[in-house]
């Protein structure tokens, strides 16, 4: 092991400082290979020996120009592939240097994707100071090699800088056309809000729908709740309901959930996909999945144990509403508590958006039980947050803490 490290050291240190390979000098990793092939080397080594393989994609990257390997090589190095860092108090030389090295070098050979990845650690000052003007630097070169996303981060950028409103629809209706996701949401949210540009409400639900359809599940919840009818967009229940499916299909909780309260959803529908979202749960955790699986094995009346198994793999991986779930089976009795503090689950819960959960951790911290102490602010907040959940319990009971509620939810405390 330490002549392997020994080895990797000259070898960095002689990428490091330029050398040519002289006699008294190492081979550079690639050695004659081209800059593909080297790369698909190092690709073959991640397992095996990620030292070798972190050196093979850096010095395609680097010497040999090999576009693809510069992400990966950054990759591993990010991934502390290799820990050893040169003498060098300005730390370009360390393995966060060395990544940040890499990805520049293949921003510049116009793989956008590598220009987004730097964008992003500049918009959250990561490794780097946080400097929004680069942030758009970066995000406008991935954008313009094509990366659909670079144009949305973009826009949002702009947004915050206080660009004009149609400046940044702009870039985000670009990335949206182009395949983003996440710019098509964010597009709908812009169309809909009203407060910088006109009402566009067929625009925005149309917007979610394309987020839907590209695979964003958010889009699919909030297409839905735009076509449930009200001043700007007329009810459509059928569309709602593919909406609600396509949610579903992508594994999310809220679209499953209120899927199953619609009068005409077919049965043969809701059972696929607990099918689905149970052979995901079981073959690789996916949280989300787990979280799905339980929705519809309550819609279905499945024993509560069937339900507490799924749910308890998505609670580990701190899905939200799987917690609060959960959680509401102990409270009912349905299933032994076995999990500790249910204040906590409650919480969770709570955060993650299950309104039932947020009426369970007001009346603990209402009574103090399982928590440091009574606590009436924080008991007052939950209960609001239940009330806006439609939990007419959360409403009686911040009422009773003093906070002025109507049909729409809480509007404030009482004098």
């Amino acid at each position: 092991m330490r002549v392997r490290v020994a080895v990797a050291v000259v070898a960095i240190a002689s990428l490091a400082c330029g050398l040519s390979g002289g006699p008294t000098s190492p081979p550079p990793p690639c050695g004659d290979a081209s800059g593909p092939d080297c790369a698909a080397a190092g690709e073959d080594l991640r397992a095996a020996d990620p030292v070798g393989a972190t050196l093979r994609l850096e010095d395609a990257c680097l010497r040999l120009d090999a576009a693809t390997a510069c992400e990966p090589a950054a990759q591993l190095l990010r991934a502390g592939a290799i820990t050893a860092t040169l003498d060098d108090p300005t730390g370009v030389h360390s393995p966060f240097g060395r990544a940040m090295h890499a990805l520049e070098h293949g921003c510049g050979l116009g793989v956008g994707t590598a220009c987004e990845e730097l964008g992003m650690l500049a918009f959250k000052g990561t490794g780097v100071p946080r400097d929004l003007d680069e942030a758009m630097r970066r995000f406008h070169q991935a954008c313009d090699a094509g990366v659909a996303d670079g144009c949305v981060d973009a826009g949002l950028v702009a947004e915050r800088q206080g660009a004009s409103p149609d400046a940044v629809l702009g870039a985000v209706r670009t990335g949206c056309e182009r395949g983003s996701g996440h710019g098509c949401a964010k597009l709908g949210l812009l169309l809909l809000d009203g407060t910088r540009l006109p009402v566009d409400a067929a625009g925005g639900v149309d917007a979610f729908e394309r987020a839907c359809t590209l695979g964003f599940s958010a889009g699919c919840g909030l297409a839905a709740l735009q076509l449930e009818g009200g001043r700007e967009v007329a009810a459509d229940p059928a569309r709602r309901r593919r909406m609600l499916e396509a949610g579903a299909r992508l594994m999310d909780p809220v679209a499953a959930d209120l899927l199953t309260t619609l009068p005409d959803v077919d049965a043969a529908t809701l059972e696929a996909i607990g099918q689905e979202a149970g052979t995901r749960c079981d073959q690789g955790g996916d949280a989300k999945a787990c979280h799905v699986a339980g929705i519809l094995r309550a819609a279905r009346g499945a024993p509560p144990a069937e339900i507490a198994a799924v749910l308890t793999t998505a609670c580990a991986s701190k899905e939200g509403g799987a917690c609060g779930r959960l959680a509401g089976l102990v409270h009912a009795g349905a299933v032994p508590d076995t999990f500790g503090k249910l204040v906590d689950l409650d919480n969770l819960g709570c955060t993650g958006g299950y309104a039932p959960a947020c009426l369970e951790l007001g009346r603990a911290l209402q009574a103090g039980v399982q928590t440091e102490g009574v606590d009436l602010d924080g008991a007052r907040t939950a209960y609001i947050k239940a009330c806006r959940g439609g939990v007419e319990d959360g409403c009686a009971a911040a009422r009773a803490l003093g906070v002025r509620t109507e049909p729409g939810g809480p509007v404030g405390a009482t004098p």
